[in-house]
């Protein structure tokens, strides 16, 4: 093969592999274009679902929704959204009991005039301003409202303690006898 032929190779193979990365970049460009407009439509499924959901059965109780279920036969296709429905509505509920225990542990009083949250350590309603009067009183937890958690942790401190105290005589004690030793 000449001089020339190999340029030639050369300089094919070259605009080849250029051509090649022109096209890998331009694939991973559209495929992180993809991905976006993926994410985008995914998020309007969603919005869309929870307007669906709002619009034709936000209102609806969890009874409601039970009877409605047993109404439906099998093979329903509205079967399937109904107990998807249910299964959230039972999952709000749920979070919305927790969300109050939470707020009760914590010490939220509601407040007198328009009926919202208000935090342990405000004087005032964020929603309408007023002055909240708090019972100075207020009750302690019973028993089995502290949780084994805090128990744990009381244990955890004392058996700290002791070790430290015993760490400490321990340490006295040595002192004391090289004292000794020393005389």
């Amino acid at each position: 093969m000449s001089w020339e032929g190999i340029k030639n190779k050369i300089s094919d193979t070259n605009d080849l592999l250029v051509n090649k990365t022109r096209a890998f970049a331009e694939s991973v460009r559209i495929k992180g274009t993809l991905r976006d407009m993926e994410k985008d439509r995914d998020k309007l499924f969603s919005e869309l679902g929870k307007m669906f959901y709002d619009d034709r059965y936000g209102r609806m109780k969890v009874k409601t929704l039970e009877k409605k279920l047993t109404e439906l036969s099998d093979g329903d296709p509205k079967k399937d959204i109904v107990e998807k429905v249910l299964e959230l509505k039972q999952s709000e509920v749920a979070l919305a009991e927790m969300e109050k225990e939470r707020k009760r542990l914590m010490g939220y009083t509601k407040c007198p005039a328009c009926g919202a949250d208000v935090a342990p350590d405000s004087e005032f309603c964020i929603e309408c301003g007023i002055r909240v009067v708090r019972d100075e009183a207020a009750p302690e937890p019973d028993e089995s409202e502290v949780s084994e958690t805090a128990d744990d942790a009381a244990d955890d401190i004392s058996d700290t303690a002791d070790e430290e105290e015993t760490e400490s005589e321990a340490e006295t004690d040595a002192e004391e006898d090289a004292d000794k030793t020393e005389d």
